[in-house]
């Protein structure tokens, strides 16, 4: 099914749905229907509703934005040159990972590797850092696995992109395609490629944000979304928006018809997958997989290939800190990072309810 029929059947269900209760059930059915919509098709669904739903943003959750996606690659140097070219972004820092940041974050055999910190000019947040793993890097169908997978990008045109990207270690592999709300004007329109190393990327004009947030000054602009897979789904999203206070963006159900058919399982069941948002405009999407779906494969004290960790920012470590005690997650404490783009901030790392590796760094 494609986005645009997706988008017509969500305006029926918008002009006829009046409680967040209702609606939410009610998106859920319309994605049903729809068990071979691309990521993105849903997404345009779900980006098609906030409206009803309410404005981004909330002061009182206890994390702000998303601060960094750290992207493990085969190459630092290789995919640097793909960004600086394919997207427009500059270099904030190239270095090497201090030892006690690699231990900070719990990938030991990390200490010393090349590492690069990218994004739009300008840009203070919403940066890629990228770390290499060389010989010990081995592609995955990041989709199949669990664990961090996707990287969504903010962008001002998703075609020009298309053509811009031609040429380059990048895969094109959906989209553009736009979802309408329910006066028939344009809210989304997005992408898909993958990118050197075959991280998925997801780029993505989204209109209703567009007024709301500081243009960039080339096409690409920061990382707002980012997607993680898990088999403890119910616990990772409670953490996520007890302890943490995000809030509840969207949540649906899917049969994730390819997923399932790559572990060669069968039957009918539905999965679920929630966004959860931060005030500053951006989102963790959270999916629920078969307790069939394999971790993704590490080299043991390296992270594994592909999007391997979110940086989240706060204005209050010691809260979170609270909260993850709360929640009975264990955690290492920095006072200083000594790994840009957050030098010198407080920081906890820990693996979170999900098997998901966060970063929180302090910053004000």
């Amino acid at each position: 099914m494609s986005s645009d029929r997706l988008t017509e059947i969500a305006t029926k269900v918008l002009s006829t749905t009046p409680t967040r209760r209702d609606l939410l059930k009610a998106t859920a059915c319309v994605l049903l229907t729809a068990p071979v919509a691309t990521w993105s098709s849903r997404r345009a669904l779900a980006a098609d509703l906030d409206a009803v739903i309410g404005p981004w943003g909330d002061p009182a959750t206890l994390v702000t934005a998303i601060g960094a996606g750290t992207l493990a690659a085969a190459s630092v140097a290789e995919t640097v040159e793909a960004y600086r070219k394919g997207f427009g972004y500059v270099e904030h820092y190239r270095g090497h990972v201090p030892r006690e940041m690699a231990e900070f974050w719990g990938v030991p055999a990390m200490a010393g590797r090349a590492v690069s910190v990218m994004g739009p000019p300008g840009y203070q947040r919403g940066l890629i850092r990228i770390v290499e793993l060389g010989k010990d890097f081995q592609e995955v169908s990041y989709p199949d696995t669990l664990g961090w997978i996707a990287l969504e990008i903010l962008v001002r045109s998703p075609d020009d992109l298309v053509n811009e990207l031609k040429g380059l270690p990048f895969v094109h592999t959906g989209g553009p395609n736009t979802a309408n709300d329910q006066e028939g004007k344009p809210l989304y329109r997005a992408a898909q490629f993958k990118g050197p190393s075959g991280e998925p990327l997801f780029m993505t004009r989204h209109m209703q944000l567009e007024p709301l947030m500081a243009g960039s000054r080339n096409n690409v602009g920061p990382l707002f979304i980012q997607t993680f897979s898990t088999t403890s789904y119910q616990d990772a999203l409670n953490f996520y928006l007890k302890e943490l206070k995000l809030k509840m963006r969207i949540e649906w159900q899917s049969p994730r018809t390819d997923l399932v058919k790559a572990l060669g399982l069968k039957g009918d069941a539905r999965y679920k997958s929630a966004a959860v948002r931060t005030p500053d405009y951006c989102a963790l999407q959270i999916d629920e997989y078969p307790k069939e779906a394999p971790q993704r494969p590490a080299v043991p004290g390296c992270f594994a290939p592909g999007v391997s960790m979110c940086t989240l920012t706060t204005r209050n470590l010691d809260a979170v800190k609270a909260a993850l005690q709360t929640a009975g997650i264990a955690f290492k404490e920095i006072e200083a990072n000594t790994c840009p783009p957050f030098p010198h901030a407080r920081a906890v790392s820990f693996v979170g309810k999900g098997g998901e590796r966060v970063e929180i760094v302090e910053t004000r």
